[in-house]
């Protein structure tokens, strides 16, 4: 935009500034940007215009990460499910922006600690399409905590897997879904033991959650992706109750089985 026009709009709205400083106020700088639109070329207007769309769910998160303030342990400690959600999201996203926090793992120990807290982790970390954090390997020390809490960690990664799973099983029959229908299709249904009330789609959700079980490889997680195949085989073991209460038909099992095949190497 400065090649184009020779300076910028943040530069127009300082000459506005400097203008009514020693004469009457007549320009409104603040809203110069509006004006600016109005007498750009079409053309330019169009890339300006489809390149703040683009950014957007950018922008807003790096607005958010302004905003954090992390979680006292103290409301960790005594939150229910509902309330550990907005917990664990102020939590990921002070991790996104400064993934050495020393601090923000201290709550995130604590929050791990208790199943409620737990949960609304992956429903935080799996499913925020804003967050760019899960998309990567995780940082060492998350990792590290993640291995470390090994009393819910492993069977809701298990859980999510499977879920996840089964849902882009169904998505795939609709080749033409977009990528809102995923996420529309993400929310419906009973998601009680995994991601509830998760914004991304389920393919977000196995990639993300596929990427914490590589990066941990513990022989916990192990453990229990062996047993949810063994109760997909033989319809008993830990997972049985789990399978069936979730009502997954022969097809989405297939699939799961053969994708456990592909982590415990079956």
């Amino acid at each position: 935009m400065e090649r184009v026009f020779g300076f910028s709009c943040l530069s127009h709205c300082w000459i506005a500034h400097s203008y009514n400083r020693v004469r009457r106020p007549c320009i409104n700088y603040s809203s110069f940007q509006c004006k600016f639109f109005k007498s750009t070329p079409e053309s330019t207007q169009g890339h300006i215009q489809s390149r703040n769309k683009a950014t957007k769910h950018r922008q807003r998160a790096t607005c958010l990460r302004a905003q954090v303030k992390l979680p006292q342990i103290g409301e960790v400690q005594t939150a229910n499910f509902d309330q550990c959600i907005p917990l664990a999201r102020k939590i990921c996203f002070r991790l996104q922006e400064e993934p050495q926090d020393e601090e923000a793992y201290k709550v995130l120990k604590e929050l791990l600690s208790r199943e409620e807290g737990a949960r609304a982790f992956f429903v935080e970390y799996l499913s925020d399409y804003e967050l760019s954090l899960p998309d990567k390997k995780p940082p060492f020390k998350l990792e590290k905590l993640l291995k470390d809490c090994d009393a819910y960690v492993p069977n809701l990664l298990a859980r999510n897997l499977a879920m996840s799973v089964a849902r882009e099983v169904d998505l795939a029959k609709d080749f033409g879904g977009t990528e809102k229908e995923q996420r529309e299709s993400s929310l419906s249904g009973n998601w009680t033991d995994n991601v509830e009330d998760g914004h991304g789609g389920p393919t977000m959700v196995k990639e993300r959650t596929s990427l914490l079980i590589d990066s941990i490889a513990s022989s916990e997680i192990a453990r229990e992706l062996v047993a949810m195949w063994f109760s997909i085989r033989s319809r008993k073991g830990k997972y049985a109750h789990f399978l069936e209460r979730q009502n997954f038909r022969k097809d989405q099992l297939d699939v799961l089985q053969r994708t456990l095949e592909m982590f415990i190497g079956a």
